[in-house]
């Protein structure tokens, strides 16, 4: 009989019991009996097979029952930080009416670029017909990235665990793990408040005129009161005045992504120290109420002080890969005003050629060498 046009399985369908390793063990083991018993005209052997084979088919209508009408909503944060704790919260309802949810765990599948990882979460023992209940239980995601929950399956092995059933609750949600926050030493601390004095200890030039340093792009959060009309109207884009005292309160950050050279698996090593870093640096900027930004190849992240722009920068970072554009380019693309100070964050090496690069742009650069055994007073992860 052909099914009606626009017919689908109902959702509590789920998938059809799967043997476990222990169930193709039985199973083996089953078919090797019966074939035995039939050659050797064994009727004692063959009842005894017929009956373990009874008793597993029983096993896998009961996996497949035990698991119920289930819907599952899960709720997630919107971002949580590499290495801390955070709750998925679950609302499991079993909508059977006569069926209860016997044995049910949970898996969440987990997806970040190519690869896919389970994470195993609680047992929930009976979900009597009828009745929903929340599940909660912590997780914790070391590596920062932009994760994909591909899925949460609820699945069984009740009663014998030679069968597992799984229900698919297909509710793609994103993830953002944002760079692990780590603590700068006093060394760092004295130099960042030598190179980026507090905007309320700025002082302006003589006779309290704003001293006007140079050009740059209109970024979101800036003074509108210091956009320059007229170069706005002839570059088609919102053009600002840089001011040499405004300036000066701005932390610029110079991350080295490049991987590229014959210390290749050092420097991925180092990659997550670097980046953690950066992080850090632009949340003790935050703290403070001071415009920073990170430059990094192909692009920045900054904020302007706040809280809500340091979340939105810390979302560019996590997205941050290895790559193979040298510093020195980076150094060359970074909007930084002439005589200004920055900071790089460098993978390995104390980046001679970047050094050069910088006194010819009349730039201030201290370097921070991930590699060096100096860097651990200068920053510790947490």
């Amino acid at each position: 009989m052909a099914r009606a046009r626009g017919w689908r399985a109902p959702d509590w369908l789920g998938t059809v019991p799967e043997p476990t390793l222990g169930g193709r063990i039985v199973l083996t083991f089953l078919v090797v009996a019966c074939c035995f018993a039939v050659l050797l005209r064994n009727n004692q052997v063959l009842f005894a097979t017929c009956a373990i084979t009874a008793t597993v088919v029983l096993s896998g209508i009961l996996t497949y029952l035990s698991v119920g009408r289930l819907s599952i909503e899960r709720s997630l944060p919107p971002r949580v930080f590499a290495g801390a704790l955070f709750d998925v919260r679950l609302r499991v309802k079993n909508a059977s009416r006569w069926r209860p949810a016997l044995s049910v765990g949970f898996l969440d599948a987990l997806q970040v670029a190519d690869a896919q990882t389970l994470v195993r979460g609680p047992v929930l023992p009976v979900l009597p017909p009828g009745e929903a209940v929340e599940v909660t239980y912590p997780r914790r995601i070391q590596r920062r990235g932009i994760y994909t929950v591909v899925n949460t399956l609820a699945m069984t092995r009740f009663p014998f665990g030679i069968f597992e059933r799984r229900v698919v609750a297909q509710s793609p949600a994103r993830l953002v793990v944002l760079p692990a926050l780590g603590r700068l030493g006093r060394v760092s601390e004295r130099d960042l408040v030598r190179r980026a004095p507090s905007p309320r200890n700025l002082r302006r030039s003589r006779g309290g005129a704003e001293e006007f340093e140079s050009l740059r792009e209109y970024r979101p959060g800036d003074n509108p009161r210091h956009i320059h009309w007229r170069t706005s109207a002839r570059a088609g884009m919102l053009v600002r005045r840089v001011l040499r005292d405004e300036e000066s309160g701005d932390l610029h950050v110079l991350l080295d992504t490049c991987v590229r050279g014959s210390d290749e698996v050092a420097r991925r090593r180092n990659v997550e120290r670097a980046v953690s870093c950066a992080a850090t640096l632009l949340a003790h900027a935050a703290e403070r109420g001071r415009r920073a930004t990170v430059h990094f190849a192909p692009g920045m992240a900054g904020h302007t002080g706040t809280r809500a722009g340091l979340l939105a920068a810390l979302e560019i970072l996590a997205a941050v890969q290895p790559g193979d554009v040298r510093v020195e380019a980076v150094l060359q693309a970074a909007p930084l005003p002439r005589g200004a100070s920055a900071i790089l964050v460098s993978l390995a090496g104390s980046a001679e050629e970047a050094r050069h690069a910088a006194a010819a742009r009349g730039l201030e650069l201290r370097v921070w060498d991930v590699e060096d055994k100096a860097f651990g007073r200068l920053f510790a992860r947490r």
